[in-house]
């Protein structure tokens, strides 16, 4: 496609006919462009803001190490109060074997865990022992262990991690393979997308021509009469939806061409850009580090409060006020509308790039996009837009979420009624196809957001 037949035809391509009459739009993204959204701006920093006085007020008054702190049988912590010298938790009845002994009726703080099993230890019987998350005395033997984590009521969640830990290998390398095989695709895609696909579709066709053609063979062979219906009624329904998908390629045509030409474009940019592939991975590194910073935060504001001894147990629980609530949900907002705004300028990056590479090629030269400037007219310009795009994705999830909680609230709590079910059910389809909607909404809006350079 030339430079000029680009020019005449990307307005149309972008935006409705007769909506736009503005030429400068027809060069693609402009460079003089001003604030767009503003209220909703200043709306989103005052949000941040507001995730700051949450952190310090979190690190300031929250006490994690406290919270993680056991308890001995005496209802005092390790390494505070009267045992501000002794930082772990001996557990004499950890290796007793028996069926429902108690094994947190008598425990001790104590300065070093034993490395004997002769003698007496705190008036206690001892055992080899080795410090565990710093705080606990527990044995080598894993029976004993498991017997400490079923008691704590962590049994499961040390399964998952210890899974996981087994399975970073074999995670790491699907990850490395996606990431080749999706390279590979796209080089096949660059070079012959019009074959792959043509040829998918044919095959598609002779398939279905095939299976109805074997259940018809299996109808002029079959000798019940009831199977040869089945086997009649099969053959003339892929027959039928053949026919029907060989007449939607036929009328549909040139919006496959179409498509074809967009994913072989796409294709060429990535190849051309080549550091477009490293945005995803920049923005999974800085939500991951976003994810350890709010989680850091969530457990310093958990930590916030009075805390007792729990049922009996070495472990702490808390009391909250409504302060520490407050703080809660506004973290848990935080986190979803800021993985949100990461998502929302990630898509705006890739976007307002591609569309600098698209109207900067021609016939003789490929084009150039530049992810700095991408970024930069996201962060100068578009924060408010980027950032009410991601508010209305969050209010979304939150809706959906509370729908998802009382429809469980309601399965649990009475008898099985299906015309219940049946209206919970179509309420929560109802619900994710809104979602979906507004997703692919937010998504076109950012597209849009691109070219134009104040508020429509």
């Amino acid at each position: 496609m030339t430079s000029e037949n680009k020019e005449d035809s990307a307005p149309e391509s972008i935006f409705e006919k007769g909506e736009v009459t503005d030429s400068k739009y027809a060069h693609g993204p402009v460079e003089d462009r001003s604030c767009t959204d503003i209220i909703c701006c200043l709306v989103f920093v005052a949000f941040i803001a507001g995730m700051v006085y949450v952190t310090c007020v979190a690190f300031t008054k929250g006490e994690p190490v406290r919270l993680l702190a056991p308890y001995a049988s005496d209802n005092q912590q390790c390494g505070f109060d009267s045992h501000k010298s002794e930082d772990y938790l001996f557990i004499p009845r950890l290796m007793d074997m028996s069926l429902n002994v108690k094994i947190f009726e008598k425990t001790s703080c104590v300065s070093e865990c034993p490395s004997s099993d002769k003698g007496n230890f705190h008036n206690s019987p001892p055992y080899n022992s080795e410090p565990f998350f710093g705080r606990y005395c527990l044995p080598n033997a894993k029976d004993a262990i498991k017997k400490f984590f079923d008691a704590a009521g962590a049994d499961k969640v040390g399964q998952y991690l210890s899974d996981l830990y087994s399975a970073w290998k074999v995670l790491l390398l699907a990850i490395l393979f996606g990431f080749v095989f999706s390279l590979v695709y796209m080089v096949l895609v660059r070079c012959c997308a019009k074959v792959l696909v043509w040829v998918t579709l044919l095959a598609f066709i002779v398939l279905l021509a095939v299976m109805g053609y074997l259940f018809f063979k299996e109808y002029r062979d079959a000798v019940d009469e009831g199977d040869e219906l089945n086997y009649l009624v099969l053959a003339i329904l892929f027959w039928s939806f053949d026919g029907l998908f060989l007449l939607m390629i036929f009328c549909c045509y040139d919006d496959i061409q179409t498509a074809l030409a967009v994913i072989t474009a796409a294709a060429r940019f990535v190849f051309s850009n080549f550091f477009i592939l490293l945005v995803p991975i920049i923005a999974i590194i800085v939500t991951c580090a976003y994810i350890a910073y709010w989680i850091a935060t969530i457990v310093f504001i958990y930590s916030i409060g009075d805390k007792t001894q729990y049922n009996n147990t070495p472990f702490s629980s808390v009391e909250w006020d409504s302060t520490t609530n407050n703080l809660w949900y506004y973290q848990l907002v935080a986190l979803v509308w800021i993985i949100a705004f990461f998502i929302s300028v990630l898509q705006f990056v890739i976007a307002a790039t591609a569309a600098q590479w698209y109207f900067s090629s021609n016939s003789d030269q490929s084009g150039s996009g530049s992810l700095c400037k991408s970024l930069y007219w996201a962060v100068r310009y578009h924060l408010g837009s980027l950032g009410f795009g991601s508010l209305i994705l969050t209010i979304v999830v939150f809706v959906r979420f509370i729908f998802e909680y009382m429809k469980k609230k309601v399965e649990k709590g009475g008898p099985s009624n299906k015309f219940t079910k049946c209206l919970l059910s179509c309420a929560s389809c109802c619900l994710k196809c809104i979602g979906e909607c507004i997703l692919f909404l937010t998504k076109n809006a950012y597209i849009q957001v691109k070219y134009f350079v104040t508020d429509r």
